[in-house]
């Protein structure tokens, strides 16, 4: 199996080469979603961000309320590095987790 990462900028054609890819049969793993995924509650990043960053970043049902989190990070840097800190970890297990899974193959 290969491995093939697509990284870049904004408007850098990353959606046009992952297309390309995925028309040619290739199983995606979208970091975007990933993001979502281990933030979701009760999930590992979930508790570590609630913890740090407090529960008034939640909405009614628990979910992380981005907009709010997104206002503290984007204002303070060392924020942004914790809450990369808590979250990048549990993307990385859970990439690895699907690369290694047999399901997509």
């Amino acid at each position: 199996m290969v491995v093939i990462g697509v990284t870049g900028g904004i408007a850098s054609g990353k959606s046009t080469v992952t297309k390309f890819f995925i028309d040619l049969g290739a199983y995606l793993i979208d970091w975007d979603v990933l993001g979502h995924t281990v933030m979701l509650p009760q999930k590992r990043a979930w508790k570590g961000v609630v913890e740090y960053f407090g529960r008034d970043i939640l909405n009614e049902d628990q979910t992380i309320d981005r907009q709010k989190l997104g206002a503290i990070v984007f204002k303070e840097p060392e924020k942004l590095q914790r809450l990369n800190q808590i979250v990048h970890p549990e993307i990385f297990k859970e990439d690895k987790r699907l690369v290694v899974s047999p399901n997509h193959c």
